[in-house]
């Protein structure tokens, strides 16, 4: 057997991007002029700056982490694909 494992606080970053809106536009330059960079690699990953991006931007990431309701809008409802539904 092989285990492949991720860093959870990896994990919560991916799902607060996944998750989020333009919000987070102003979260992402604070974090990168704090230096995160190449944040995918365990050895550049530093989650203690991106709680302070989040602090200084005033962004609350359990904000993104919530479970949503089924009829709630999402950040990208507004796209339009341009694909019908034929069933």
């Amino acid at each position: 057997m092989n285990f492949k494992w991720t860093d959870p606080r990896l994990s919560i970053l991916e799902g607060i991007f996944a998750r989020g809106d333009r919000r987070l536009g102003q979260t992402l330059e604070t974090a990168y002029s704090l230096g995160c960079r190449f944040d995918g690699w365990g050895e550049h990953f530093r989650f203690e700056l991106w709680e302070k991006a989040f602090a200084r931007t005033g962004v609350d990431p359990s904000f993104y982490l919530r479970e949503r309701g089924l009829e709630e809008v999402l950040p990208w409802d507004h796209l339009e694909s341009r694909v019908n539904n034929l069933s």
